[in-house]
């Protein structure tokens, strides 16, 4: 059932325009990335960078890499590492120089090494 939902709903994400993503996903995403429950902000995590191919390089760039890196100082081990496994969809979904392997291993290494919040 969950691969009839996937389908479903990458289908249906491919009809939104990205200015409608924008003005009324976007808001609600940032909300998401703030919730008090860990299981929340670790399911966020999981599904943010879909939006990535939707927006494009420029407003991926201006609307959602705050918020990626955000899940990526979370201190909690589920937000980051979902975060940290979908990082490759936005890098495939993109320019190159959105997230080089370079840059890539930095924000992988980054909160293992961090103690702070954002």
């Amino acid at each position: 059932m969950g691969g009839l939902n996937s389908r479903f709903s990458e289908g249906f994400s491919k009809l939104l325009e990205p200015e409608v993503v924008i003005a009324r996903i976007v808001p609600f995403v940032r909300e998401l990335c703030q919730d008090s429950s860990q299981h929340v902000r670790a399911a966020l995590a999981n599904q943010i960078t879909g939006l990535a191919p939707l927006l494009g390089h420029g407003p991926t760039i201006d609307h959602l890499l705050q918020l990626f890196l955000h899940l990526l100082k979370d201190e909690f081990p589920d937000v980051r590492l979902n975060i940290i496994s979908k990082l490759e969809q936005v890098n495939e979904g993109l320019y190159p120089s959105v997230l080089s392997t370079r840059k890539l291993r930095a924000l992988i290494r980054f909160p293992q090494s961090s103690e702070s919040n954002y």
